[in-house]
C-alpha cells in the first residue's frame, strides 16, 4: 500500500552489496545477474507476534533476516548489537516496514512503550497516585569513554534547562 507523494528509494543493503536492495517502502529485492526481482516475503513468529522474513544467499550461504532489521541496516545505519538498541515499529504494526515507520530506540525505551501500550494511556505518559506524568527518555548516543558521554549529558541538560523545559 503506497502512499501519497511517498518516493520508493533502493539501496544496496550492507553485507550484501551487489546481491540485495532494501527499498525506503520496506520491499526486499534480489539484483544478482542483472535481473531485479522483489523477494516474496514470509512471516516468523508467534501469531500476534509476526514478522515479515526474507531469504538472502551470499556466497552459497542461505541466511533468513527480519525485512525491518534490514531496512534498518539498510537506512537507519542501526548496528546490531544484543539489545542495547532495538527497532520500533511506531505505529506498533510488525508488518508496516517502511523505513519512516522505523527508528531506534534502547531495549529500555521499548519496553516502557510496551507498558504504555497495554495500560492505554499515551506514549510518554503513566499515572501514580491518581495524577498523570510525563517522561521524555532521549538516547544520546554511544560514546568511548565516560568522560566523553557525561560532557554529553550535561550539555544535553543545560540545553533543555535553558529552554524552559
Amino acid at each position: 500500500m503506497k502512499h501519497y507523494n511517498e518516493q520508493e528509494v533502493w539501496k544496496d543493503i550492507p553485507d550484501y552489496e551487489g546481491l540485495y536492495q532494501a527499498s525506503t517502502l520496506g520491499q526486499i529485492k534480489s539484483i544478482k545477474n542483472s535481473k531485479d526481482k522483489i523477494l516474496k516475503q514470509s512471516f516468523s513468529g508467534l501469531p500476534n507476534k509476526k514478522y515479515n522474513i526474507v531469504c538472502l544467499y551470499k556466497n552459497d550461504i542461505r541466511r533468513t533476516m527480519k525485512v525491518h532489521s534490514l531496512i534498518a541496516i539498510t537506512f537507519l545505519n542501526h548496528i546490531q548489537n544484543g539489545m542495547r538498541s532495538v527497532i520500533d515499529h511506531i505505529d506498533n504494526n510488525r508488518l508496516n516496514n517502511r523505513k519512516n515507520n522505523l527508528r531506534i530506540i534502547t531495549n529500555g525505551e521499548n519496553i516502557y512503550k510496551g507498558i504504555m501500550l497495554r495500560s492505554g494511556l499515551p506514549y510518554g505518559v503513566s499515572i501514580n497516585k491518581k495524577r498523570f506524568t510525563a517522561k521524555i527518555q532521549i538516547n544520546l548516543g554511544f560514546f568511548n569513554t565516560a568522560e566523553e558521554a557525561s560532557l554529553a549529558y550535561q550539555s544535553a541538560l543545560s540545553k533543555i534547562q535553558n529552554n524552559g523545559i
